[in-house]
Order: structure tokens, then sequence, then C-alpha cells
């Protein structure tokens, strides 16, 4: 119908018009796909940085409380 009954050149311009909404429909997907990766790399780093410092705080009160230990029994 495009070709027979509309103006001339519609049929091209409806071909554009679809590829570019494919071509849209794949930049959406990759942005969402990249945000989901940047969010899940977030979380990773989130992760890594809460059990660092977990660790060096447990590392600290485990050398305060051998200090104290060691303390304690010099007192004796």
């Amino acid at each position: 119908m495009f070709i027979y009954q509309g103006r001339p050149g519609l049929w091209d311009d409806y071909c554009k018009f679809i590829a570019n909404r494919k071509q849209m429909r794949e930049n959406q997907k990759k942005r969402e796909e990249a945000k989901r990766l940047a969010r899940k790399k977030a979380i990773k780093n989130g992760l890594i940085v809460n059990a660092g410092l977990l660790g060096g705080i447990t590392l600290i009160g485990v050398a305060g409380l051998i200090v104290y230990w060691l303390v304690s029994l010099k007192g004796r």
C-alpha cells in the first residue's frame, strides 16, 4: 500500500523509520546492560571495601587484646 497509494518516497521513509526504531531499541538494551554491570561492579567494590575495613578493625582489636593480655601478665 505504501508503494502504490502513498506519496513518493513513503516506503523509503518507512524503512528508515523501522531501522531507526530498531537501532533505538538496541541502544536502549546496551544502556540497560551497561547500567546493570555498573551497579554490579559498585556492589562488588562496596563489599570489598567493607570486608577490608572489617578485617582491619579486627586486626587492631586482636593486637589491642594481645597487648592488654601481655600487660596484665607482666603485672602479676
